[in-house]
């Protein structure tokens, strides 16, 4: 009888493996760069793809904690930008249009390796972007097509805290009446480089109703929705998906960006809108 349990006790230490003790990253914050010619540097990176040894590690929230990771010595750390699109936090993405981070660095058992990436617009971007607007200097390439008496103006940062950001100008249309249409696109149609490949509109956004943003094609092809705005009392910055809106058209194809209130929002509502920048490869 006891040697029974003395056999499977044993047993037990012969073939359990080694405990193995893990290294530990921590991503607490990311910033981000523009590159010449791209603008003003808003973004809303939320999450980080990690990557140890070109091996993935996981996608994490930031700030991410203590991340072990079985590896040690000599190690390549490479992180990618997550953000979420079309407003909605459950729709996480690694966002192909921010360049990776990386660094060389040396893992050790029980050690944690703090990291604090920076992100820029990748190198395979199309730049200058196909269109561009941050209100500094002009509105060109933006139509108004609202009912009643609204109209785009030029309104001025006074919080010297986010002009680094915003810089001094922004766009405003504001509603006076109660039958007032907030309605505005691009003048240009921009043309589809490709089918199938990510098209995104990033802007920063502020407003006291309702907007929703859509694409449409040539001689007035029919609208396609993407998504609905929200109100924001703050600047939020958001990440627009067109990929499967421009489905709809063909291979080289052209198509505008619009946005609308739909329906009338009523009388003194504003919507403000900067940065706006169309995106692809």
């Amino acid at each position: 009888m006891w040697a029974l349990v003395i056999a499977g006790f044993s047993g037990c230490s012969i073939y359990d493996p080694e405990e193995r003790v893990p290294a530990y990253i921590q991503v607490d914050s990311a910033s981000f760069i523009t590159n010449s010619g791209t603008g003003f540097n808003t973004s809303n990176i939320t999450e980080v793809w990690l990557f140890v040894n070109n091996q993935s590690v996981g996608i994490y929230s930031i700030p991410t904690g203590k991340i072990p990771v079985l590896a040690e010595g000599n190690a390549t750390i490479s992180v990618s930008p997550g953000v979420f699109t079309d407003g909605v936090t459950a729709n996480k993405v690694l966002y192909p249009f921010y360049s990776q981070y990386s660094i060389q660095t040396k893992l050790e058992k029980s050690k944690l390796t703090k990291i604090k990436p920076t992100f820029g617009y990748g190198s395979d971007v199309y730049i200058p972007f196909k269109f561009y607007q941050d209100f500094e200097t002009s509105d060109t390439g933006i139509i108004t097509s609202g009912r009643g008496t609204v109209s785009l103006t030029r309104s001025t940062i006074t919080d010297p805290a986010l002009e680094t950001q915003y810089g001094k100008r922004f766009g405003r249309f504001t509603t006076q009446n109660d039958a007032d249409i907030i309605d505005f696109s691009s003048v240009a149609y921009l043309p589809m480089r490709q089918n199938g490949m990510p098209v995104y509109l990033e802007f920063d956004y502020q407003s006291t109703c309702e907007v929703v943003v859509g694409v449409t094609g040539l001689n007035a092809k029919q609208p396609y929705h993407d998504l609905v705005l929200r109100p924001k009392d703050t600047w939020t910055k958001i990440y627009v998906s067109l990929s499967d809106e421009t489905q709809n058209f063909g291979s080289g194809e052209k198509f505008r960006f619009y946005f609308s209130s739909v329906s009338a929002p009523g009388a003194n509502q504003s919507f403000m809108i900067d940065n706006i920048r169309l995106i692809y490869f």
